[in-house]
């Protein structure tokens, strides 16, 4: 049986999907091999930290540009996140994010029993 390394990647001249289609015929996951090789206690520490590094995009969101700041009184701070000034920027993105608003206080009214209320 040839190793995976034999293969080639997309950029050999196979499509993604070519080499999807191999990966799922030998029932190799890279995700999973990379959370055994992360979890063997066996491996070096830093083959770990990039292994973390690698994956942690598959669990958590990318963090967007933050910034604080406050006056130098000790005033209150103000917090701007650029994400949000796009979607304020965008009419549809306004309107799909107070859906998306709307939808999950109705879900959390639900999950708690309470009734929402109807206009």
């Amino acid at each position: 049986m040839r190793s995976i390394a034999a293969l080639g990647a997309p950029r050999s001249g196979r499509s993604r999907h070519a080499v999807r289609e191999i990966m799922q015929k030998l029932g190799y996951d890279p995700i999973e091999e990379m959370v055994a090789i992360a979890q063997d206690p066996g491996v070096a520490l830093d083959v770990k930290t990039d292994l973390h590094k690698a994956l942690a995009p598959y669990m958590y969101p990318r963090l967007n540009n933050l910034t604080l700041s406050g006056d130098e009184d000790g005033g209150p701070v103000r917090m701007e996140v650029d994400f949000v000034r796009r979607i304020l920027d965008d009419p549809a993105l306004v309107e799909a994010a107070q859906i998306l608003g709307l939808a999950a206080a109705d879900a959390a009214l639900s999950a708690t029993g309470q009734e929402t209320e109807e206009e």
